[in-house]
């Protein structure tokens, strides 16, 4: 009787807070709900990969032992169904479209919630690097994470750090991001068309001609750059230029820190690119010695796939779906040899060069491909092409040209060195240039098509 009078009388005592508290709790679950209901609208998220991707790591039944981290260059680079295979463990590629450290941070405290992770290896592409959190002005990438990711304290850190406080509401609320979208006329009867359909429900990728999604995170392209007809068009921005900032490196000593906590083996690498991008774009070495610094001042292993020799990872076009990622025959060779070099079949001193500089100086004179500008003036279109080499080869080249109402190609240079282009103002085409590294025209090392 005295433990009821007691309850009793610390109810009277606590009314007013329990209420308050009662009245936050459904209030929060009645936000989320309608919070998610709107967003189901509002989102075409039909041929979302994250999607997809976090949905499966949410729902592995095994435990993950490997998980990948990255950005694109991580989740078109490693196919787990063959990681599976030679680490003998079950892998899972958790790389989302421009991850940057923050996201991949993110995601690794997700996976390792219900699983017991041994080992995360962390893709370092050089692209994504550079954010000051605070000024990010682009905020899809962050999204593509955090509109899939469970409720959570990890979550609200997430979007709470990951941009000034003027972008805070649309990352907790993705309708009202969209909701420009609602007032179109018929989106909303295509977007519940869409989600009706049994392969969202169900998610699975929408089927389409050249890519795949093929499970665990991995996403495969099929199609390839043949004979080395790498273009493009316009300047790039220097690897020599792009420089860790202040939350990069925090966004990494939490990946550290929180490896270490939770004995999770860390491994930074770098997928391998087309050597037409690092040639073009600058130092890679630059690059290369600044993710070095941070692994050697915490004592972790990075290993740079770019440094491969030649007999281990040919440079072949035909592994690369564009100038950055490889495609699924690419990933075969690349994940097998992953997996075989972290499982002990294969020795760093066999495989690497010490340097992308060496790299160079022992592959043979080549063009990569070219970038090239179009001006105009009154009277014409000037195309400026430049070769992307690893050194200085002789450069003999034949071009065509076809404009868009013309059947036919017509022969502008023949055997030439390469020099600019003119065309007519106001012809719109497509111009053919055949390489060849002798002035007989008998060993053809490019065919690049472009448009002007």
């Amino acid at each position: 009787m005295m433990q009821v009078n007691l309850f009793i009388s610390n109810f009277r005592k606590y009314k007013d807070t329990i209420i308050f508290a009662g009245l936050a709790v459904l209030f929060v679950i009645l936000f989320g709900a309608t919070n998610r209901l709107f967003s189901y609208f509002a989102m075409d998220d039909v041929s979302s990969y994250t999607r997809i991707t976090m949905h499966e790591l949410y729902g592995q039944d095994e435990n993950i032992d490997i998980l990948f981290l990255g950005s694109s260059h991580c989740y078109r680079a490693l196919n787990p169904e063959i990681t599976d295979s030679i680490f003998e463990e079950n892998t899972f590629n958790g790389g989302t479209s421009a991850q940057c450290l923050d996201g991949s941070y993110a995601i690794l405290v997700e996976a390792d919630k219900k699983n017991d992770l041994k080992t995360v290896y962390l893709e370092m592409y050089y692209g994504v690097q550079g954010n000051e959190y605070k000024k990010r002005t682009e905020m899809t990438s962050t999204y593509a994470i955090s509109d899939y990711m469970r409720p959570s304290v990890n979550k609200f850190c997430y979007l709470i750090n990951a941009s000034d406080k003027e972008y805070w509401m649309n990352g907790f609320m993705p309708a009202v991001r969209n909701r420009n979208q609602l007032m179109e006329k018929g989106y909303l009867k295509d977007i519940l068309m869409k989600k009706s359909q049994a392969s969202y429900k169900n998610y699975e990728y929408p089927a389409k001609n050249n890519e795949r999604y093929q499970g665990k995170g991995y996403v495969a392209r099929y199609f390839s750059i043949e004979n080395n007809g790498f273009s493009h068009e316009g300047g790039w921005t220097g690897i020599s230029e792009q420089k860790f900032t202040n939350d990069d490196i925090k966004s990494i000593k939490n990946i550290i820190d929180y490896c270490e906590k939770h004995q999770i083996e860390l491994v930074l690498f770098v997928s391998p690119m087309p050597d037409y991008l690092l040639t073009g774009t600058g130092n890679y070495d630059n690059y290369i010695n600044q993710v070095e610094k941070i692994a050697d001042e915490h004592g972790i292993k990075y290993y740079d796939f770019n440094l491969l020799k030649e007999q281990y990872f040919p440079n072949q076009s035909t592994y690369f779906a564009d100038t950055d990622h490889l495609n699924v025959y690419g990933a075969k060779k690349f994940s097998e040899l992953f997996a075989m070099f972290f499982t002990g079949k294969l020795s760093k001193e066999e495989m690497f060069y010490a340097s992308y500089e060496e790299k160079m100086k022992n592959t043979p004179a080549q063009v990569y491909g070219i970038v090239y500008d179009i001006e105009e003036s009154e009277e014409e279109k000037e195309i400026s092409i430049i070769p992307i080499c690893n050194k200085n080869p002789d450069i003999y080249c034949t071009i065509y040209k076809k404009a868009y109402n013309s059947e036919k190609y017509t022969e502008i240079e023949t055997l030439t060195v390469l020099q600019n282009v003119t065309v007519p103002v106001d012809e719109k085409g497509e111009l053919c240039i055949y390489f060849y590294s002798d002035p007989r025209g008998e060993n053809m090392t490019n065919e690049i098509h472009i448009n002007y």
